[in-house]
């Protein structure tokens, strides 16, 4: 896992097979995961452009931001991987069984949508946040000039 961009680069397909895979999902959740894969996909982009750029170099904001986002990733991928574990279970031999697992696997689905609802609310007021705070690049940074040191040798009286 890249230390910039958190558990984004893992997070992203486990969220995709959600989508695809065996999992049978209610309408509201499959809708709650491709919102959040695509709110993901977007901070996930961001963060690569952070991590390209050197840390002497980020805005404070820059880095508060780039920290929740990646602490939330952990967060999200926690919940993803239980979610799955849950919904992984090996096929019920006895009819008993069977009724078991079906209400177990609709009481998970009951959960992950509160899950979900709890995680899109987090990744709303990350970006809330982060618009919230934000400040116009020219006025936040000091202006400097790079002056070439050879200028001054150019420029110098003769004696």
């Amino acid at each position: 896992m890249n230390i910039a961009t958190g558990a984004m680069n893992t997070l992203l397909p486990k969220l995709g097979e959600l989508l695809v895979g065996e999992y049978k999902l209610q309408k509201g959740v499959k809708g709650e995961i491709e919102e959040l894969e695509k709110e993901l996909k977007g901070m996930n982009a961001a963060l690569h452009k952070v991590a390209e750029t050197p840390v002497d170099q980020l805005d404070q904001q820059v880095k508060i931001w780039a920290s929740e986002v990646r602490e939330l990733s952990y967060d999200i991928e926690d919940a993803i991987d239980t979610f799955m574990l849950k919904c992984k279970g090996h096929e019920p031999a006895t009819s008993f069984k069977k009724v078991t697992n079906l209400f177990n696997k609709f009481k998970t689905n009951h959960q992950i949508h509160g899950v979900m609802k709890d995680i899109m609310d987090q990744v709303k007021k990350v970006s809330e946040r982060r618009d919230r705070y934000i400040v116009d690049d020219n006025a936040a940074r000091p202006t400097v000039v790079d002056v070439d040191p050879r200028l001054e040798a150019m420029y110098r009286k003769a004696t």
